[in-house]
């Protein structure tokens, strides 16, 4: 993956997290691209780890 997909990618995770507003203001194209490619990675990465935690509670409330 080349870094302007990771940058994609970290923005569709942040929406999915935060409201539009936010994910806008903190994760623009424009501070994303200052991050090295490894602190891009490790966010990417943090996301999904949230994101995952996030559905796995909503799935646990939905069995009971």
């Amino acid at each position: 993956m080349n870094k302007t997909n990771i940058i994609q990618d970290v923005q569709n995770l942040a929406r999915k997290l935060f409201n539009k507003e936010v994910s806008k203001m903190h994760y623009s194209t424009e501070r994303l691209s200052g991050f090295t490619m490894d602190q891009l990675l490790d966010t990417e990465r943090w996301f999904k780890k949230e994101n995952d935690k996030i559905e796995t509670i909503k799935n646990q409330l939905k069995l009971n």
